[in-house]
Parts: structure tokens; C-alpha cells; sequence
């Protein structure tokens, strides 16, 4: 991929697409900061930006860059009342309203940048054949255990799949067994008690 290329051709500023559009993931509360009634028509039809991964040329678009800075200090704008992660995308949001109004689209697939997204979800999984493929024992650092130990105290509902000790990992090795299933989904290593 030759990103100069890439970023000229875009006019200086170049995100693959995202899931979803616009208005499935831009609380109303950032129209109306804005100012803007013409949600409806105007942007009913944009693809979301994948703020993973961006191309700027800062020359070109120093000024959408510094809208955005400055919005992510105002609660009205980055994160308005009434908004949350099943409404909202905060920073992803507000990068695609801007790039939009100054008339530019994000599109093409992230793996054209050679990553991938969403990757969190197969986790126990992916360290789970790591370690049967290469004879390693994948050890979590100290904060990857203080983390994993804030989870299950914060979270006594939750059943959390332990990869970190050898019971843990045999209980999950019994249950991929049992089950067949050998992609992991997140409900699977995070999954809220019955009753």
C-alpha cells in the first residue's frame, strides 16, 4: 500500500468504513450541538469511519483535526446526555460528522490496512492454540491479572472463564470438547449466571 498515494487521492484524509452508518452510531444530542436539522437527508445514506485506522495529511486537514481535538473537551459534543455504546461512538462519531461536512467519505475494508478489528472476543481462544501449537505457556503480566481479578470482583454476576490457571484451562478445554465449538464467541468466556 503506498499511503501517499492513498491519503492524495482522498484529499488528504483517508478511513476505511466501519459498520453501520452515521446515524446508527450519532447520538441526536450531536446534531443539535452542531446545529444541523438536516440529518435525515443528508446523511442518511454515509458509512461510519473506522477511527482504527486513519491517513491525515495534517496540511490539508489541520483544521477538521483541531474540530475534533477541540469537541472531545466539550460533554455536549463528544459525549451528550442520553448517549452510550449502544447509541453513540464518541470519537468515531464526531470524526465522521466532521469528515462528512467537509466533504469527505471514508470507505474501503480495514484489511486493506492489514489489521483487524473485534479481535478481543476470540482472546481465551487465540492464547488457548498459541500455547497447544507452540509448547508455550502464554503467562499474563501483573496487570493482566489485576485487571482479570477487578473483573470478577466487580462483576459477581458474570461466569468467567478462567485461562489464566491449570483448572481453568481444562475447564475450558472439556467444555470446547464437549461442544465442538472451537471459535469462541464472547458470550462464551463471559457469560451472565441463570436465574
Amino acid at each position: 500500500m503506498n499511503v501517499e498515494k492513498l491519503v492524495n487521492a482522498h484529499d488528504g484524509f483517508f478511513s476505511p468504513k466501519s459498520n453501520g452508518n452515521l446515524l446508527k452510531w450519532t447520538h441526536p444530542g450531536v446534531f443539535k450541538y452542531f446545529n444541523d436539522s438536516t440529518k435525515k437527508t443528508k446523511y442518511e445514506k454515509s458509512v461510519n469511519c473506522n477511527a482504527a485506522a486513519l491517513l491525515f495529511d495534517t496540511e490539508r486537514v489541520y483544521h477538521i483535526i483541531e474540530e475534533w481535538e477541540k469537541c472531545a473537551h466539550i460533554k455536549e459534543c463528544i459525549a451528550p446526555n442520553g448517549s452510550n455504546r449502544t447509541n453513540h461512538r464518541q470519537d468515531q462519531a464526531i470524526l465522521t460528522y466532521l469528515m462528512l461536512n467537509n466533504n469527505r467519505r471514508c470507505g474501503g475494508n480495514i484489511i486493506s490496512f492489514g489489521m483487524r478489528t473485534h479481535m478481543d472476543v476470540y482472546c481465551a481462544q487465540m492464547i488457548w492454540e498459541y500455547e497447544e501449537i507452540y509448547g508455550e505457556i502464554w503467562s499474563p503480566s501483573a496487570q493482566d491479572l489485576k485487571e482479570m481479578k477487578e473483573v470478577i470482583e466487580n462483576s459477581p454476576n458474570l461466569i468467567i472463564y478462567d485461562i489464566w490457571t491449570k483448572n481453568g484451562k481444562d475447564a475450558n478445554l472439556e467444555e470446547i470438547k464437549k461442544t465442538g465449538n472451537y471459535s469462541l464467541k464472547l458470550e462464551d468466556v463471559f457469560r451472565e449466571e441463570k436465574g
